[in-house]
């Protein structure tokens, strides 16, 4: 009896309120659920479900914000609240316009145990369609701006979920739950990654309506959004910064760089030309490079000195590229590409590896003889202008340069040319004759040949290894049948016979030679040995000074003396001193010897 009176009340309150909720009377029907809880089964499951239906109507009532706050606080599947909105925003999602109602009472199941066996009707089967306003225009707006706000809030909640428990981004989207909703609260990942695309990819369409400027920021940080989705917008509305973001972020590159060469090759447009697609491919890094090579070679050819950057940009990623592999590339293309990256890994990046020093030497080589070959052809200002830099470069790296192999690249040049590299080589190898026979025959030049001495010259009694001596080997005993060089010689002692012994000299100048052409060599080397042994003579009294004062302090100290007696006591360990082995301080204390170190 008493649970037939319980079951009456039920029905009838429960009848009391989905009538006021056909009349959309919902803070009435509200309040009674809350009247008489006692007579109502499963009162919060009902009082949920009216608000829902609640927020259902006030979004039909054009009230979206407080429709919009009343989802929120339930938690609502953002399914059921994006299919709302017109195709353009909800796409698949999207159901003709309608509202929800409920179910009248007389088609309600009331017997308690038929209720316990059946399984409660879903949301979907409590509505009927009817003709309501269409979201367009302005009105469009608003609602999308309330739209913005929800899903970012769900944005914000699904990224701490992910965030929380990390998976691979991309593996394939796990299948979606029956509830989203209970997957966030509970804490489920089933179906979380394809809820995180649902709401990026909505949030997008709906920042199209609004101000499309925002898609741009969310393309460029980690998104979850549908790739073949938003391709099609973004392609319609020809965004395409945001298009390649979009395959940016998604990992698409050749997506992206297709894009890029496509815009680059078009006579028009904000993104025409290779800067785009050149910065592009610096950013792949290594683990793209077959990618880079593919998509460098067209801007090479278009620009080669924006092609350049893609290899030689001050980045991270492209430092660490294959030098061996880029170089090869590059051989291509021409000498001047391949002289530009050894540069810049050698001066900028100081690459120390003797191949890649080999082969700088090997292109400027190679280069000069290729301008050579087109001077003589067109006997142009500018290609000998180009000659003369890369003899230049040529040269200054061979004189700086510590890692290159000097015989290798010896073996490599022309009998007939190519002297100064020539010299410097055999500078390196330490044949110091023949390098001064190339400045002072082959070149020519006196200046050169004395610069090369001042350079080299290391202080040694023996006279085979001093390149003034040497010098004047090749001015006045020539070996190939040049003529003897005796004013060379005599002005070579004038400035710089301070390094050459008076005995060698002379024993080299022929028997002929007057003593007035030898005078300011002559006078020159005794002021220097005049000068050096009143140096030396300088520096000998110093010593013997010093030596004085370090015998003085030896023997003051010698004759310092200690009287150990038998009360004399160890001020560290407060025993007697006795016979044992003993300390003394500059200042007179007396200490055991074990004891000194604790002092």
């Amino acid at each position: 009896m008493y649970a037939a009176t319980r079951g009456d009340g039920y029905v009838k309150q429960s009848i009391g309120i989905d009538q006021l909720v056909e009349q959309n009377e919902f803070d009435e029907a509200l309040s009674l659920a809350k009247i008489e809880p006692t007579l109502l089964k499963d009162k919060d499951a009902k009082i949920r479900e009216t608000r829902r239906l609640y927020a259902h109507y006030l979004f039909h009532q054009n009230k979206f914000d407080d429709a919009i706050t009343i989802f929120q606080e339930l938690d609502v599947d953002p399914k059921e609240v994006i299919a709302l909105y017109p195709p353009s925003i909800s796409g698949a999602l999207h159901k003709p316009v309608q509202r929800p109602k409920v179910l009248k009472p007389s088609d309600e199941i009331v017997d308690d145990e038929i209720n316990n066996d059946q399984e409660e009707k879903s949301s979907e089967d409590e509505i009927e369609t009817e003709n309501l306003e269409i979201l367009e225009g302005k009105l469009l707006e608003e609602a999308v701006q309330t739209l913005i706000k929800f899903l970012t809030d769900r944005r914000h909640r699904i990224s701490k979920i992910l965030i929380q428990q990390p998976h691979k981004t991309n593996e394939p989207t796990p299948p979606a739950s029956p509830s989203h909703r209970t997957n966030l609260v509970n804490g489920n990942l089933s179906g979380t990654l394809e809820l995180a695309e649902l709401v990026d990819t909505t949030l997008l369409k709906s920042y199209m309506v609004i101000n499309d400027a925002l898609v741009g920021p969310l393309l460029r940080v980690h998104n979850y959004c549908n790739v073949e989705e938003v391709e099609g917008l973004l392609l319609e509305r020809k965004k395409y910064r945001e298009l390649k973001d979009l395959y940016h972020g998604k990992g698409l590159h050749r997506k992206s760089l297709e894009l890029l060469k496509k815009l680059g090759q078009s006579s028009e447009g904000l993104m025409k030309g290779t800067f785009q697609t050149g910065y592009y491919l610096q950013k792949l890094g290594p683990e793209n490079f077959d990618l880079i090579l593919e998509f460098a070679t067209w801007v090479l050819q278009t620009n080669p000195d924006e092609g350049m950057e893609i290899f030689i940009g001050d980045h991270p990623e492209v430092d660490n590229l294959p030098r061996n592999k880029v170089l090869e590339y590059l051989e291509g293309f021409s000498y001047d590409l391949c002289i530009k990256y050894l540069e810049h890994i050698i001066y900028v990046l100081k690459d120390p590896t003797p191949d890649f020093h080999n082969k700088l030497i090997f292109k400027y080589l190679a280069n000069v003889q290729k301008l050579e070959s087109q001077k003589s052809e067109s006997n142009s200002e500018e290609v000998g202008e180009e000659i003369e830099d890369t003899n230049k470069r040529l040269l200054k790296f061979l004189d700086e340069s510590m890692h290159y192999k000097a015989e290798k690249i010896l073996g490599r040049l022309r009998l007939d040319d190519f002297y100064e590299a020539r010299a410097i080589l055999l500078s390196r190898l330490g044949q110091h004759d023949q390098a001064l026979n190339i400045y002072v025959h082959k070149l020519k030049n006196e200046k050169l040949a004395e610069e090369y001495c001042v350079k080299n010259y290391i202080e040694t009694d023996d006279p085979t290894k001093n390149v003034f001596i040497s010098l004047l080997k090749v001015y006045l005993r020539p070996s190939n049948g040049e003529k003897l060089m005796l004013e060379p010689a005599i002005r070579l002692l004038s400035r710089h016979g301070s390094f050459v012994s008076a005995s060698d000299a002379l024993n080299m100048l022929p028997l002929t030679t007057k003593v007035s052409e030898l005078y300011q060599f002559v006078e020159k080397y005794i002021r220097e040995n005049n000068k050096n042994r009143n140096m030396n003579m300088i520096i000998k009294n110093l010593l013997k000074a010093d030596q004085r004062q370090v015998e003085e302090q030896l023997m003051f100290y010698r004759s310092r003396r200690v009287k150990i007696d038998e009360d004399k006591m160890c001020p560290q360990c407060t025993r007697r001193i006795g016979q044992s082995v003993f300390a003394v301080f500059p200042n007179g204390v007396v200490v055991h010897y074990h004891c000194k170190e604790k002092v």
